[in-house]
């Protein structure tokens, strides 16, 4: 039986308007209720600086830093339902320039130990991207996913991308061609693992896609999801990097690989992505992230917490019920935020009302 990861108490300074602010969720459905510019996206914009690193609102840190100060913490408290193992503590740190991390008090020098402590679902604004921007984005909501159920593959994306750096600086440096095919072996074999790994989830992904898709029933084309390795399905990777050379040379870099991979929506042998509204963009990449909360969860039995952002201004009444319903089933820990709190009250664990950055549970 599945385990649910959640969050049991958070504090957080100086992130946004958030001065000083603590709270104890439930272990269900949280809501956080509040005005415009209340500060209750900053509550999720702070968990997901804690369990990612950045910010789903801004690239640039001294956006989310509370302004005239100069360090932000975020400190969570969770437990995964294991009773033997008590809580874990995270605790993160950001000045302008630097970050600190610790779990248990202990200081992490890579990133990548905080996050795997604290997987993350989020729906948010901005999540239509997915899939109306570019193949990046894609290929990152690819690699997050497996990052969480291979524990060797943060290991292999590293290694593949050093291996492609090297090839692409021999490229540009205009080394002898020999030199270069010297580098081939090292770069197909990480390629090749971190592929078959990426393939591995990503039929689990589809599974899980499919069975929503049908559950749901959101109203948007009978789509495919189609994996796009990084170069032709029935060619050899160390051909292909032999063959076109010569290309790569006048391109200035490694033209084809897994740094190429996408995910295609194909719909009567044509590319869906570009035919969707914006309000089936977003269907379609809530979808998605369901979906790969739903392959974690059967991966890894533990289920990661779910953070939806306004959820009524992004979805209509009929599929933003149909989904609660789903998260209540689903065990999850949930963050929903929104400015209407009567709508979401009866699914609701606990309401939280944020004001000008404080925060007070409705009791």
């Amino acid at each position: 039986m599945a385990r649910s990861l959640a969050i049991q108490r958070l504090a957080i300074s100086n992130v946004r308007n958030l001065k000083q602010l603590e709270l104890n969720p439930a272990p269900g459905v949280n809501v956080i209720a509040g005005a415009n510019g209340s500060g209750k996206t900053s509550l999720l914009e702070a968990i997901h600086i804690l369990g990612r690193g950045r910010s789903f609102r801004t690239r640039k840190i001294n956006d989310w830093i509370t302004r005239g100060e100069n360090t932000a913490r975020i400190v969570a408290s969770t437990t995964n339902g294991a009773t033997t193992t008590g809580l874990t503590k995270l605790g993160l740190e950001r000045d302008r320039s630097q970050w600190q991390a610790r779990i248990n008090g202990e200081t992490v020098t890579r990133f990548g130990d905080l996050s795997r402590q604290l997987p993350l679902i989020v729906f948010e604004p901005n999540a239509h991207e997915l899939i109306s921007g570019g193949p990046e984005q894609r290929r990152a909501f690819l690699d997050w996913g497996v990052f969480h159920v291979e524990q060797k593959y943060l290991q292999s994306w590293r290694r593949y991308q050093r291996s492609l750096r090297q090839r692409n600086s021999a490229i540009r440096e205009q080394v002898a061609n020999q030199v270069i095919h010297s580098l081939t072996p090292g770069i197909v074999e990480a390629a090749e693992n971190l592929d078959e790994m990426r393939l591995h989830f990503f039929t689990q992904l589809q599974q899980a896609y499919t069975e929503l898709k049908d559950q749901l029933q959101p109203q948007i084309p009978d789509a495919t999801l189609i994996y796009h390795r990084g170069w032709p399905a029935e060619q050899s990777l160390s051909e292909l990097l032999h063959n076109e050379l010569p290309k790569d040379v006048e391109s200035g870099y490694t033209r084809q690989g897994p740094h190429r991979a996408d995910i295609g929506m194909q719909y009567q042998q044509r590319q869906l992505r570009g035919w969707l509204s914006r309000g089936q963009q977003k269907l379609t990449a809530l979808l998605l992230l369901l979906s790969q909360q739903t392959t974690w969860k059967s991966s890894t039995q533990l289920t990661p917490i779910i953070m939806l952002d306004d959820l009524y201004s992004e979805l209509d009444e009929v599929h933003s019920s149909k989904v609660l319903k789903l998260l209540k089933e689903s065990q999850a820990q949930v963050w929903i935020t929104t400015a209407e709190q009567r709508t979401l009250t009866e699914h609701a664990s606990k309401v939280f009302h944020v004001e000008h950055g404080q925060i007070l549970e409705q009791q």
